[in-house]
């Protein structure tokens, strides 16, 4: 078994930033293709070390997201549109008005527990106050 060497991890975390939506497999057979030495069930795995895939803000698609332990690896211009900036989800502006960062809560489990999302039921898929809740 050829792991992925620590060397080309900054490579990788190129790729992985810059496949936005793509398949795990996807970006495997592109990292491969310019790594042949190295396995593609090991990339795959290191690519779920160094990243999450996640819906992420306002944006209805889940894409990919260094963790930030190796957000350095990237240059420094590609770490700021690989990190969505720190307070992209702290206040939620709805039709009932703004919500604060109290009346967020913490992620469920699979996201970052930094991560703050709107009560379920405090608004609906268009952003509207859900059905029950006060206008």
């Amino acid at each position: 078994v050829k792991a992925v060497p620590e060397e080309v991890v900054p490579a990788l975390c190129r790729v992985v930033s810059e496949a936005g939506g793509d398949g795990i497999q996807k970006i495997c057979t592109r990292f491969c293709e310019t790594h042949p030495g190295v396995s593609k069930r090991q990339t795959e795995i290191k690519i779920n070390e160094i990243a999450v895939k996640e819906k992420r803000g306002k944006d209805p698609v889940k894409k990919w997201y260094l963790r930030p332990e190796y957000l350095h690896l990237l240059n420094p211009g590609a770490a700021a549109a690989a990190a969505p900036a720190e307070d992209d989800d702290e206040d939620v502006d709805d039709r009932a008005g703004k919500r604060r960062g109290s009346d967020l809560e913490a992620g469920d489990a699979g996201g970052p527990p930094t991560a703050k999302r709107p009560r379920p039921s405090a608004v609906d898929a268009s952003g509207a106050p859900a059905a029950g809740e006060p206008p």
